[in-house]
């Protein structure tokens, strides 16, 4: 950036005194000092050009050597008007190039601020927080074996981080905590549709005890076959389930056939 910004600085200033240069003795005397100055600054450009640079850039650049080649045949057959004239187009081409590399610089720069900023988690954080706490609550319902005390640690861990500005330790750390969270959540999950289960297949049980005492009832009363089939065949079905809302779904249609049972009664 700094040879961009000194390049510019030089084209300015030999602009600027351009219109007075061939009443100064040293330009009557050694009018080769323009295709110094333009071959210099020819040389800088030329380092900072590389594969990444726009196609615009690199044509300029191939525009303004052709000017010092013209300016350089203009000084071999002693045309000091004709070359002034190539040397300020070549300059003005040169002074365009280096804008462009500068502002490009500027661009990328400002690219990787922003990729490389990172955002304060404290949100993030307090979200997980709460998150957490509602697990445990759930964990608690379901008697579930499970030691909060390393995640605990975590959070401690990621408050002081952010708290110090260490915002890229303490995102690994929210993410640390997200993965333990995550294992705690499906290991609360499966728990508690174990109990579910369970739940459903004792009251399955007892339901089953009351269907048997209904058949029997029915049988003694002697009738229809149909009916006792159908429960029969519930009974069976309600037996094998383990799935709960399987379990209600045939518990639904016992009650269903008891009801139209009674229907029958009246």
């Amino acid at each position: 950036m700094k040879k961009i910004i000194s390049f510019v600085l030089l084209i300015l200033v030999f602009s600027m005194v351009l219109g007075g240069m061939t009443n100064t003795a040293q330009a009557q005397t050694d009018p080769t000092i323009l295709l110094k100055i333009a071959k210099h600054a020819q040389k800088q450009l030329e380092n900072q050009i590389n594969q990444n640079s726009s196609d615009k850039t690199k044509q300029l650049f191939k525009e303004g050597t052709r000017q010092i080649t013209a300016l350089e045949e203009s000084l071999k057959n002693n045309d000091i008007d004709s070359a002034k004239k190539y040397f300020l187009s070549a300059m003005q081409i040169f002074q365009g190039i280096s804008q462009q590399l500068t502002n490009n610089q500027s661009s990328q720069v400002e690219v990787y601020t922003l990729k490389n900023t990172v955002t304060d988690p404290s949100a993030d954080l307090l979200r997980m927080q709460d998150y957490v706490n509602n697990l445990k609550i759930i964990a608690k319902k379901y008697n579930t074996s499970i030691n909060f005390s390393e995640i605990d640690d975590l959070f401690v861990t990621a408050k002081k981080q952010i708290t110090d500005k260490q915002l890229d330790d303490a995102l690994q750390t929210i993410s640390k905590i997200k993965q333990i969270t995550n294992d705690f959540n499906n290991k609360i999950r499966g728990n508690a549709s174990q109990q579910e289960q369970s739940r459903a297949k004792e009251y399955a049980q007892k339901y089953l005890e009351q269907l048997d005492r209904l058949i029997e009832d029915i049988k003694n009363q002697g009738l229809s076959e149909d009916i006792i089939q159908k429960l029969v065949d519930a009974r069976k079905n309600l037996s094998i389930t383990t799935d709960p809302q399987e379990i209600i779904k045939q518990i639904k249609e016992i009650k269903s056939i008891k009801e139209h049972l009674k229907e029958r009664r009246k």
